[in-house]
């Protein structure tokens, strides 16, 4: 006997019942959501924010840092002070320099992953 095309996606359809695997199933996946939607309200992780507040700390006292050895008259070991206050200036100019373009990559990188459909990405 052969079988027709409306007996064959019947028999089809019938087969490829959908199962929910536990009682609770939808609750978990709306508290999933909702801890996903509250996730995305923050819009800067605390992390990022004390490596700011940090980032801004170091800039302050590596400033101060620098008036003071300005203000020195001899140095350790023989190195003028000039030139320690020059190499000291370089090196804290180099140091904000490449803090504040991982800072920024961070902080902006994290607002564009939120835009990312949650459901979606995979776990």
């Amino acid at each position: 006997m052969k079988q027709t095309e409306e007996d064959f996606f019947q028999d089809l359809i019938s087969q490829s019942k959908l199962t929910v695997p536990d009682s609770d199933f939808e609750d978990k996946v709306m508290m999933h959501i909702q801890e996903a939607k509250a996730t995305q309200q923050e819009s800067i992780p605390s992390g990022i924010k004390m490596s700011w507040v940090l980032f801004t700390l170091t800039v302050i006292l590596g400033v101060v840092n620098s008036l003071l050895l300005h203000q020195m008259q001899t140095f350790a070991l023989g190195i003028s002070p000039s030139m320690a206050k020059t190499v000291f200036d370089f090196l804290l100019i180099l140091f904000v320099i490449m803090q504040l373009d991982t800072l920024l990559r961070a902080t902006f990188r994290y607002t564009n992953i939120n835009l990312v459909n949650q459901l979606r990405r995979k776990t």
